[in-house]
């Protein structure tokens, strides 16, 4: 879902998914999700 983000929205990309700035993105989307369910497009 991250790389969909940064390829079709932004026309980046993709990276990695074990590429530090991935890690770096999933563990920001977490933390500031803590304690919500995870759903596309809301976050």
């Amino acid at each position: 879902m991250v790389n969909w983000c940064i390829i079709n929205p932004l026309e980046g990309t993709s990276l990695a998914y074990d590429d530090p700035k991935m890690i770096a993105l999933e563990a920001y989307i977490l933390s500031q999700r803590t304690g919500r369910p995870l759903e596309a497009g809301k976050h």
